[in-house]
């Protein structure tokens, strides 16, 4: 229970700072956007919902369970390819690296509860095709949520290969939960 807690703490206090950080990127995005692209403020916060209906023990609600849990083990995967990939472009940065850092530690915990819990296959199937939906339409308008912007002159083969390595992914995750979602346990 205490460490439930301990990370319910961690993804308000991450979701917080991502806030912070992104408020000027995230002020020009509508705000019914903001779940599909505020990805480091939204996945934390939803984590932290999920980690608190458990301590309750209560069941998360199967939509909200499904896009944190897809959508933070994608990004977590995709983050170990993207950024070293961005870095090669625009060189080193520590910032690069702390956002490695920052999208493991809430996408490790997506990954954990990939593994453990059945996924509504309605949902998981929902998720897997807004996702993917989403990011060939950061590839259409060269946008990739607030990660890359129409300024950033990254060649377009990198846009395309990013999205290939995020909707593989998507697709990967997606596979996974809808077979343990399939899986019977015995009785």
């Amino acid at each position: 229970m205490e460490k439930m807690i301990s990370l319910i703490i961690l993804d308000l206090i991450l979701s917080g700072a991502a806030w912070v950080y992104d408020w000027s990127t995230l002020i020009i995005i509508p705000i019914y956007l903001w779940p599909v692209v505020a990805i480091c403020p939204i996945y934390p916060l939803l984590l932290a919902y999920i980690w608190h209906q458990k301590r309750q023990r209560h069941t998360p609600h199967p939509a909200i369970m499904a896009w944190a849990v897809i959508g933070g083990s994608t990004y977590a995967i995709a983050a170990v390819f993207f950024y070293p990939a961005l870095m090669r472009y625009e060189g080193f940065s520590w910032l690069g690296v702390g956002a490695i850092g920052w999208v493991l530690l809430y996408g490790s915990q997506a990954l954990y509860l990939l593994k453990r819990n059945k996924l509504a296959s309605s949902w998981v199937v929902f998720t897997v095709i807004a996702l993917s939906a989403k990011t060939l339409l950061d590839v259409q308008y060269n946008t990739f949520g607030y990660l890359i912007t129409p300024e950033d002159t990254l060649p377009q083969s990198f846009i395309n290969a990013a999205a290939g390595v995020v909707i593989t992914t998507v697709l990967i995750v997606g596979l996974y939960a809808l077979r343990k979602s399939f899986i019977r346990t015995k009785s």
